[in-house]
């Protein structure tokens, strides 16, 4: 006999005989400890960027830098402009079937990704969230004069 303590706190004796008895404890106890507090963590993450996240572009003639900044805390990257080509626009979603999950989930939610696309060796890098397609033709003019003045 095999002693188990039900949701409500009251105590039952069970008798289990097959393997396939444990499945539904198994599959409650993996549920209620492992993804429930995940899903809430992502959940309250993506919904305290929608309040205080930001993106910003810092452009200069030898480097533009991304930063996401949320809370005081930054995530950036900085590109070299020697390595940068094909300024342009794109309405898709910067992440492809083969991305990892998570950066598929922070274009979905508006957290990457972007109306702007460079070509930076190998990679392309998409930013300027939420820009529609007019205000980042306009956003491109500018970096281009930023990074060749002539």
């Amino acid at each position: 006999m095999v002693l188990l303590l039900s949701t409500f706190g009251s105590i039952a004796l069970s008798r289990i005989t097959y393997m396939s008895d444990f499945f539904p404890l198994i599959l409650t106890m993996f549920w209620s400890v492992i993804c429930l507090p995940i899903m809430l963590i992502g959940s309250i993450y993506i919904l305290l960027w929608q309040f205080n996240g930001q993106e910003q572009i810092i452009v200069t003639p030898e480097s533009i830098t991304l930063q996401y900044e949320m809370f005081g805390r930054v995530r950036q990257a900085t590109y070299s402009t020697t390595h940068i080509t094909h300024f342009g626009t794109s309405n898709l979603l910067p992440a492809s079937r083969t991305a990892p999950f998570l950066t598929r989930l922070r274009a979905a939610y508006g957290m990457e990704g972007g109306t702007l696309t460079f070509d930076y060796g190998s990679d392309t890098i998409h930013f300027g969230i939420n820009l529609s397609e007019a205000e980042a033709r306009q956003l491109i003019a500018e970096i281009k004069t930023t990074i060749s003045p002539k």
